[in-house]
């Protein structure tokens, strides 16, 4: 987002990653943000208000791509890294299915950002998809899923991994 914010002209001297429900593993980060994050974000916003009001538009500590040993987490940073533009995932995250489960309300339709699905036909745009999971999410008869098994076994080993994990907000001033 770094690179994207200074490529529209934008000075970035402050970043926050902060930590929500995850949309793709919704046992990951469960009643994020809370009090505790509140907190935090709050402290955070006057510390990067108070930098711009001295005139320091400097990023003092910069942000470092990391994450597990998992190799296909490795993959995907790899992939992201090299595909800056537009935003997506690997296609692999993207395929998705509608079950017979279905019954057309269209709650997926209204909440994909990008258009890609098309519900009479239990299709989906794979090339516009941007693997935001809204549909997977909001589906109130969990009749979306992805179809990819290697998807399915890294989102076990990142559920596995983060469930009962609390991350802290990495901030970077």
């Amino acid at each position: 987002m770094k690179e994207r914010a200074e490529s529209r002209g934008f000075r970035v001297c402050a970043l926050g990653a902060f930590v929500s429900r995850h949309s793709m593993a919704p046992e990951v980060g469960v009643g994020r943000p809370d009090a505790k994050d509140e907190a935090i974000m709050a402290d955070f916003g006057r510390k990067a208000y108070e930098k711009i009001l001295v005139g320091d538009y400097t990023l003092h500590k910069q942000p470092v791509t990391h994450w597990s040993s998992s190799e296909w987490a490795n993959q995907t940073i790899a992939f992201r890294e090299k595909n800056k533009e537009p935003y997506c995932f690997p296609k692999e995250f993207r395929a998705k299915k509608i079950s017979d489960d279905c019954i057309k309300c269209k709650t997926c339709v209204r909440n994909c950002p990008v258009d890609t699905i098309d519900i009479e036909n239990k299709t989906f745009d794979i090339d516009a998809c941007i693997g935001c999971y809204g549909c997977i999410n909001r589906c109130p008869m969990h009749a979306i899923s992805v179809t990819g098994p290697e998807v399915t076994e890294f989102m076990k080993g990142f559920i596995d991994m983060f469930k009962n994990t609390r991350l802290e907000p990495e901030l970077f001033l």
